[in-house]
């Protein structure tokens, strides 16, 4: 299930890199990548982001509402990998995911 996580959490920093024109690599869409982890480890309800402005793209651009779609997507296959983890495995998803959250 680990793996899963970070092959999940992978495709979401790539997608974030492909669109770095819209803003999608800067510090504060990973801040709200992170929070969204981090609340959903912590079994808390996350505002999952959907549009440009969630995600604080650069709103003003063509194509970045496609952008913010794709980091949507790729954050709920985040947020389904954790939910779906048995919990005998949770303990290894946790110490992952405390190592990589480090924005919140």
């Amino acid at each position: 299930m680990t793996q899963e996580l970070k092959d999940a959490v992978k495709a979401w920093e790539k997608l974030s890199m492909e669109n770095s024109n819209f803003g999608a690599a800067d510090t504060e869409p990973d801040g709200v990548f992170q929070r969204c982890l981090r609340r959903t480890l912590n079994g808390e309800d996350c505002k999952i982001p959907a549009s440009a402005s969630d995600w604080q793209l650069y709103s003003g651009i063509a194509g970045s509402a496609k952008a913010a779609r794709d980091l949507t997507r790729a954050l709920r296959s985040c947020i389904r990998v954790i939910n779906k983890t048995p919990h005998g495995q949770m303990d290894l998803v946790r110490k992952y995911l405390e190592d990589y959250i480090w924005r919140c």
